[in-house]
């Protein structure tokens, strides 16, 4: 099912799509790293607004903020209570975790950008843009490692847009992300509003709590992601949104940690989200790959637009194809879990009798 999250099934083809950097001649990409102020961010941010704002803005781009707290790996090993499933998986399956590559770094604020160069060798690259990102961005941390002054194959530039540690934090964390296609955002003071809220955790030095924030426009346009709305390859919702955000707030495995971080989230969601006044949409759109809740069902509408016409057309797919829901290993399944599976005893099957055979 496209874009139904949680279920089991059976791979039988898979079709892949090959892009080659010969299309994409002239691809530019900027990363860089800056030290994290709030203003910074603000002016980061106020870039972003620009594509945003304008419906038309080529396709060609892509610019995603990322800031995250800062991080010493080291002080897990040395902290009670900090001996974490991340921690354990580490020590006695290496070859199963994978490799951290960093293990120390700053409050920082992250930029990735790309030129894609769509329309190949005869297309012009423009720098004003990134010219505009270096501007607001200032002095960065350990130079630019990878400028748009200089063409880099699209294979390559896909490798430094990816975070190099297998986790941001090794710790539990309090997950928000949605989407939002408000056309007014510069207007309501957006920037200034999602800047202080990500300044709350960052300025203060006792709460315990670390943030990892995504923020990245998706529409336009001459977006892909708006261009294929209507094809109905998938179910995949939300096409007609213009930016991403999202904001992971980890916590210290102590109560006291928590409820901050629940507290944090809680504040973001009231005035963000879900009303006429929200400052990042009126509607609470939420992702499935960054979902946050555990049983789908009573909150199906928030994942899938057209609602109830789609999830209803996805439940009755569920229901043909999988009547006696095998294929179901949790509640946050499409359908939720009416007419669970059950064993001869009979016992619900949960995630914690089948987690061991997974």
């Amino acid at each position: 099912l496209g874009g139904s999250p949680g279920n089991f099934g059976v791979l039988t083809h898979v079709t892949l799509k090959v892009y080659r950097d010969e299309d994409h001649p002239n691809s530019r990409g900027l990363r860089a790293q800056y030290l994290y102020s709030r203003d910074r961010l603000k002016r980061l941010l106020d870039v972003m607004m620009d594509m945003v704002d304008d419906n038309d803005f080529p396709g060609d781009y892509d610019y995603c903020i990322s800031v995250v707290s800062s991080c010493c790996l080291l002080l897990p090993l040395f902290t009670p209570g900090m001996d974490s499933v991340d921690e354990r998986m580490r020590r006695l399956h290496p070859e199963l975790f994978g490799v951290d590559k960093q293990f120390l770094w700053p409050k920082t604020i992250l930029v990735y950008a790309q030129w894609a160069n769509l329309g190949g060798v005869q297309q012009q690259y423009n720098p004003e843009f990134f010219n505009k990102i270096k501007a607001a961005g200032g002095i960065p941390l350990l130079g630019i490692p990878v400028d748009d002054d200089v063409h880099k194959n699209m294979s390559e530039l896909t490798t430094h847009w990816i975070w190099q540690n297998t986790r941001e934090f090794d710790l539990p964390y309090i997950r928000r992300a949605g989407f939002s296609n408000s056309t007014t955002l510069r207007a309501d003071g957006w920037t200034d509003w999602v800047s202080d809220r990500i300044d709350l955790i960052q300025s203060d030095a006792f709460n315990e709590c670390k943030v990892a924030v995504q923020i990245q426009p998706y529409g336009g346009s001459n977006s892909q992601t708006f261009k294929h709305r209507l094809d109905g390859d998938t179910s995949i919702s939300w096409r007609d949104s213009n930016i991403l955000c999202g904001l992971d707030c980890f916590h210290y495995p102590d109560a006291k940690a928590k409820a901050a971080a629940e507290q944090w989230q809680a504040g973001n969601d009231a005035e963000g989200v879900g009303h006429p006044n929200a400052k990042f949409c009126m509607e609470d759109r939420r992702l499935l790959s960054f979902s946050h809740d555990l049983d789908l069902d009573p909150v199906h509408k928030h994942y899938y637009d057209n609602d109830p016409a789609k999830y209803r057309r996805l439940c009755d797919i569920k229901r043909y194809w999988d009547p006696e829901r095998v294929f179901t290993p949790n509640a946050f399944c499409v359908g939720g879990i009416l007419n669970p599976v059950r064993t001869a005893n009979p016992t619900l099957i949960d995630d914690r009798q089948m987690a061991p055979r997974l």
